[in-house]
C-alpha cells in the first residue's frame, strides 16, 4: 500500500555507463601496466600495441572534450599569423570541420560520456 503512492524509480543506462566505464579503466590499467612492468615479465612485444591503446584513448578523450577549445585556438593563431601563411593554404580555405562533421561523433562528448558518467 505504502509502496503504490511512491514515485517510479527512474529509467537511466546506469548499468551501460558503469560497464563501459569499468572496462575503459581495466584496458588502460592494462596497457599501463604491461607499459610499466612488460620487460620484467617478457613483454616487450606488447608494450608497442600497449603505448598505441593508450594514446588512442588519450587522443579520443582530448578530442572529445576540448575539441572546441581547439578549433578556437586554431582559428585565433591563423587570424593572428595571416601574413605568415603561404598564399595556397589561404585560398584553400583550409580549417577544422563542424562538429556535425566530424566521425564517431568526436567533439560532442558522444564518445567519451557514456564512460565519464558511469565513473
Amino acid at each position: 500500500e505504502r509502496l503504490a503512492v511512491l514515485q517510479p524509480v527512474p529509467m537511466d543506462d546506469r548499468a551501460s555507463e558503469v560497464a563501459s566505464a569499468l572496462a575503459v579503466v581495466v584496458v588502460l590499467s592494462l596497457c599501463l601496466i604491461v607499459r610499466s612492468f612488460g620487460s620484467l615479465f617478457g613483454l616487450e612485444d606488447l608494450q608497442g600495441p600497449a603505448d598505441l591503446v593508450i594514446g588512442s584513448a588519450l587522443t579520443v578523450g582530448v578530442v572529445d572534450n576540448f575539441y572546441d577549445a581547439i578549433k578556437g585556438a586554431t582559428s585565433l593563431v591563423a587570424s593572428t599569423q595571416k601574413d605568415k601563411i603561404p598564399d595556397a593554404v589561404k585560398n584553400a580555405n583550409v580549417g577544422l570541420p563542424d562538429k556535425e562533421g566530424m566521425p564517431l561523433g568526436l567533439g560532442q562528448g558522444k564518445s567519451t560520456g557514456t564512460v565519464t558518467r558511469g565513473l
